[in-house]
Parts: C-alpha cells; structure tokens; sequence
C-alpha cells in the first residue's frame, strides 16, 4: 500500500541565549505550561518541548498562526526566539497530543531554516510560499518581524487583540492600561497593517495547503 502523506506547516521554535536563563528549570515548566495553552486554540499537533531550547508544532491550516508566534514571545518576554516556518509534506500520521513522532520534509526543511537562522542572526524564516507570486511579501514580513524585535508584551497582546476584535475585554489578554495608552501602540506599532500583512500571508499559507492536498 503508499505511504500516505499531506501538506502541513512545520514550525520549530529555537530560543535564543536559553543557556544564560536564571532559574532554567522553573522557566521550562512555566513555558511549558504556556505552550500548552496557546495549543488549544489553532495548532493540529500542539506545540511541545523538544529539547531544552526547541519545541515543534505542526498546523494544516495558515489561520492564527502568526497570532500564536507573538502569543509565545509574549510568555516567553524578555527572552528571545526564532522561529523556522516550513510548508511541506507530511509522511506519518498527525500526532494530536504531541508534536513528537512525526516526520517528513516539512520537519526537514524547518530544521534546516533554524540552522540557517543562527548563522544569519535572524529570527523568522519561512518556506515553502511561491513568493514569486507576491514578490513583495517575503520581503515586507522580514523587514516587519526584525522591527518587532522590541516589543515589550503589552504590545503583542494588544495585536492579539485586534486581532479577535475584542475591544471590550482587555482584561482577559492580560492588559491593564487605559484606552488612550492601547491607541498609541496601535499606532507606533503600525498594528492594523501588521493584522492586513499576517492576514495576507495566512491566506498564502491556507491557498498552498488547498492546492496540495494530500490523502487526511
């Protein structure tokens, strides 16, 4: 009988400098905890620890998965990440409860995007999109995500937040700021367009994995 396969998207997460983390173990456990409830909302296989600085998830679908990224720099704040982002194929079934177990040249291909992550010192890769359709795109995500680089975490939950369009509960993002001082990051973190530019490369993720459907 074939192998049975499907297109997926493969994301390793790497951190950064973990080894100069104080209290290294209470930090793994407080991330893992935070993992685990970030993976409730949008990810196939949720995201889990790997290694001491890695953890993996895989997604069949585009929608929330950028929002998931800020999501864990903001738990992970002020610790650094980067993250490889592979759109591919999948040759084993899709382990629901851990991302362990899986394999194929999605995973393959996110491992080699993290390898060239630390030689470059960026923190965003992603393949797999045929860019050549949208050659602006590739470009516009890498100069926009270098420019998040210092983001303090009000910010991002701010972007979760617009997001969800969730203007009446700021309290259950974590935000405790007044209205005036929500506005003024939406501004100087030019957050609408980051909504339209992640909105649009989720819409490129979905349209790749549609027009590569393989067998579920």
């Amino acid at each position: 009988m074939a192998k049975q396969t499907r297109t997926a998207v493969a994301v390793i997460g790497d951190l950064i400098d973990s080894k100069a983390i104080k209290h290294r173990f209470e930090f793994q456990e407080r991330f893992a905890r935070d993992l685990a409830d970030i993976s409730k909302w949008q990810a196939d296989s949720p995201y889990t620890l790997t290694l001491g600085d890695e953890f993996q998830a895989l997604y069949t679908h585009g929608k929330g998965l950028f929002y998931d990224l800020f999501h864990i720099r903001e738990c992970l704040y002020p610790v650094r990440c980067r993250f490889s982002i592979a759109i591919g194929e999948i040759t084993t079934a899709i382990n629901r409860q851990q991302a362990i177990g899986m394999d194929g040249p999605a995973f393959h291909t996110a491992r080699e995007g993290i390898e060239h992550l630390k030689k470059t010192g960026h923190q965003l890769s992603i393949a797999g999109l045929p860019w050549e359709g949208s050659a602006m795109l590739r470009p516009a995500i890498n100069l926009l995500w270098e420019s998040t680089a210092n983001w303090k975490p009000n910010r991002m939950k701010i972007l979760r937040m617009e997001h969800d369009q969730n203007w009446d509960s700021p309290g259950q993002y974590g935000l405790n700021i007044s209205e005036r001082a929500i506005n003024k990051n939406i501004r100087e973190g030019l957050l609408k367009d980051w909504s339209r530019l992640i909105e649009a490369t989720e819409k490129e993720i979905d349209q790749e994995l549609n027009g590569n459907k393989g067998n579920p």
